[in-house]
């Protein structure tokens, strides 16, 4: 019995110091990361496409007769009040009388010329014929068709119009997304000119598409009143929502561009990374809903060291 005693004791000492035995902790130096918790947040499928801003109505100030625009009391962009005085207006034949009456007034030389021409400048200056003209509607001043001391015929658009309820924004969108499109989704534009985005809802697809750039205009009628139109900017539509995804920070996505695969570093509670191929949806304000597969909410993920970082390796969180 003797021997075999031996024999194990023996076993024991040398398996104590085998490299065999080594646990999986020894010797192992932790890979530091950072680390991000997925949670379950709302995320918004969304078609985005430029635009411009534009008028619905339009609405002319033209010359009711032919003559000489003699004030013109509005800026482009300048806010009016219906019946605000904009223009004045004088007749062809009043101008012509008057600049008669100021020629013959210049070339008098001798005293009976002289009051010849005074006579002939009150009678002219006496019979003019204006017309003040007047803001037709309550809005602000898109364009002018005539500055001040212009010759203009009758008929001559002399002021635009617009009022700030109908501008809308016109949005071009590719025709492979019409098909998600609906009156009534909301939507957001951002335009550079304001701080904030402005909130609005689709209003009409419109049916002039363009060939060229295989888009066609949809309407989106707006919640804040402008006072500009061709005002270039970005819509974003709300086609669709996710209300309850699964969600992390984008960091957290590796995507190989070469096999069109994505995957994330996510650790367990001993501090180990496993690699987990994913399948990413949608995306905003910096992160990514995970279609699949379901990752739980409070799974922590690597956002940072991640790359080149073996399976099962150790890591440590950076603080």
């Amino acid at each position: 019995m003797r021997p075999l005693v031996l024999l194990v004791l023996l076993r024991l000492s040398c398996g104590k110091d085998s490299p065999d035995a080594v646990g999986p902790d020894a010797g192992e130096v932790a890979v530091p990361v950072r680390l991000a918790t997925a949670k379950r947040a709302p995320f918004d499928d969304m078609v985005v496409a430029p635009g411009v801003t534009d008028a619905l109505a339009q609405h002319k100030l033209k010359a009711p007769f032919a003559g000489r625009l003699m004030r013109l009391r509005v800026l482009d962009g300048a806010r009016v009040v219906k019946g605000e005085v904009v223009a004045e207006l004088l007749s062809q034949e009043s101008d012509a009388a008057l600049a008669g009456a100021e020629a013959m007034a210049r070339s008098a030389r001798t005293e009976a010329q002289k009051a010849d021409g005074e006579r002939a400048l009150g009678l002219a200056r006496g019979s003019q014929v204006t017309r003040v003209l007047h803001a037709p509607v309550t809005g602000f001043v898109l364009s002018h068709g005539a500055s001040e001391g212009d010759l203009v015929a009758a008929g001559d658009t002399l002021l635009e119009l617009a009022d700030p309820s109908a501008i809308v924004f016109v949005a071009q969108v590719v025709q492979s997304d019409l098909s998600r499109i609906r009156v009534a989704q909301p939507a957001t534009v951002e335009l550079p000119s304001l701080p904030r985005p402005v909130t609005g809802s689709v209003q009409a697809l419109l049916p002039a598409a363009s060939a060229a750039s295989l888009a066609q205009p949809v309407r989106i009628g707006l919640q804040t009143r402008l006072a500009a139109v061709g005002l270039f900017g970005t819509a974003r539509i709300v086609v669709g929502r996710h209300p309850d995804a699964i969600a992390v920070p984008q960091e957290a996505v590796l995507r190989d561009d070469i096999s069109g695969t994505s995957q994330l570093a996510s650790v367990d509670a001993g501090h180990r990374a496993h690699w987990v191929k994913v399948r990413p949806g949608l995306s905003q304000g910096g992160w990514v809903e995970l279609v699949d597969p379901p990752i739980q909410p409070g799974q922590q993920v690597v956002v940072a060291g991640q790359v080149g970082l073996p399976e099962g390796a150790q890591v440590v969180p950076l603080p």
